[in-house]
């Protein structure tokens, strides 16, 4: 019998209303903690794929500046590199300049209609 008022005392003690209330304060921190730790996952996510995206850009510069090297590295790239910047020409060539005709020569320039009004005020 005394075995059986153990259990029954232990049950009462168990499930007694300041244990529910200790229990259920337990469980909000672990569900606090567990937000906290899932708001931290989604932020590292967002840094991991701005990461792979600045990643991704700097690999495709890698390439662009490894081919420009490569090309600079040949007598033709140095060759362009230098005529385009610095506008030079070899010796016997000649730079020619082409410019296109306007348009605008042959139309004559369109002035505002004049309203009655500003018609009158030019004769004076």
């Amino acid at each position: 019998m005394l075995r059986f008022q153990e259990k029954k005392t232990f049950k009462r003690y168990l499930y007694s209303q300041v244990s529910l209330w200790i229990l259920g304060i337990f469980i909000l921190f672990v569900c606090n903690a567990v937000y906290g730790v899932y708001k931290k996952a989604q932020s590292a996510n967002a840094f991991l794929a701005e990461a792979q995206k600045n990643l991704r850009a700097m690999q495709d510069q890698e390439k662009y500046f490894s081919a420009e090297i490569e090309r600079l590295k040949s007598d033709q790239g140095i060759e362009e590199e230098i005529r385009s910047k610095f506008q030079v020409a070899k010796e016997g060539e000649k730079v020619v300049v082409i410019i296109d005709k306007k348009e605008d020569q042959n139309v004559t320039a369109m002035t505002p209609q004049k309203n009655f009004f500003q018609k009158i005020l030019d004769i004076f």
